[in-house]
């Protein structure tokens, strides 16, 4: 991979990073109540952990937009995203494999129920998250590469309408 290619990919995975976290917080404030309700949803998540728990979720996501902004710290931000998303994943893997129905407040809209199309959700994204910490680990962790954070936007976008996306691929509508 030659350097303008790696600042490219870094790029990319920086700025769709970046949009999938910051809509994720925008909306789960938005709709603040019905995200801590969710996570009651899930079981295993005590009543009086649930606010708590909620503003934990939302100040990591917080914290990766802002690590994945900064050049210096890319790296950091890669590597919580990848610790968030494989937290996230275990969370739905847990919720399908004991029959719990959970609503997906992911982006602070009723996303439907969790299964296995936010499955593969997250780990498109942790895919992104290990490879940005992989390439910022042997080269540049702050590109601005800007074609590759104009697809990196493009591209967290489409994946924030994701479950549209796949309701519109399941009705044929």
């Amino acid at each position: 991979m030659t350097e303008v290619d790696m600042l490219l990919a870094i790029a990319l995975c920086r700025a769709l990073l970046g949009i999938v976290f910051a809509v994720a917080v925008v909306g789960k404030l938005r709709r603040f109540t019905a995200f801590t309700t969710t996570l009651t949803a899930f079981g295993y998540v005590p009543a009086r952990f649930r606010v708590p728990l909620a503003f934990a979720v939302v100040a990591a996501e917080c914290l990766i937009v802002g690590l994945v902004a900064v050049p210096a710290t890319v790296p950091f931000g890669f590597l919580l995203a990848a610790a968030t998303l494989a937290a996230f994943s275990l969370a739905v893997l847990q919720a399908l494999r004991t029959g719990g129905s959970v609503r997906c407040e992911c982006f602070g809209a009723d996303g439907g129920e969790l299964g296995a199309p936010q499955l593969v959700r997250n780990g498109v994204l942790l895919a992104v998250a290990t490879t940005g910490a992989a390439l910022t680990l042997s080269g540049p962790a702050g590109s601005t590469n800007l074609p590759g954070l104009a697809t990196g936007l493009v591209a967290g976008l489409v994946i924030t309408r994701w479950d549209d996306l796949v309701y519109l691929l399941r009705t044929g509508s």
